[in-house]
């Protein structure tokens, strides 16, 4: 099934320092989910695939999707380090490498199927 969002225009610009991936890169990375939903505002825009497509790093890129496949396999037994419940049904994915750290936020519905609404790369770990 993949991700499901709406790809409206399709047509992204990829700086140099991102060449290892395009959107079409990401849906073949994340083809074999399917539990996942990346959220859509009503203007159109995909906030988790335009964050995932604008992380700087390939590790920290690859350490994201890694977890959003766990994510996806695991659900509702996924453990800390890779989620932390945040309020009232929102939960945060943690992804970490030697790049940085990315959190993106998300919620279930229906049972098993996850909504992706928002990401963010952290600036600071806590002891530094």
């Amino acid at each position: 099934m993949g991700i499901i969002y709406s790809r409206g225009e399709g047509i992204f610009r990829i700086t140099e320092s991102k060449e290892y991936r395009s959107e079409e890169d990401m849906s073949k990375d994340l083809d074999k989910c399917q539990h996942i939903i990346f959220c859509e505002t009503a203007g159109g825009d995909v906030p988790v695939r335009d964050f995932l497509l604008s992380i700087p790093s390939k590790d920290l890129y690859d350490a994201t999707v890694k977890n959003i496949i766990r994510l996806d396999e695991l659900r509702h037994n996924l453990k800390p380090p890779f989620m932390d419940y945040v309020e009232e049904g929102i939960y945060e994915l943690r992804s970490k490498s030697h790049d940085g750290i990315t959190r993106i936020f998300y919620f279930f519905i229906f049972g098993d199927n996850i909504v992706m609404t928002n990401g963010y790369i952290k600036k600071k770990t806590r002891n530094g």
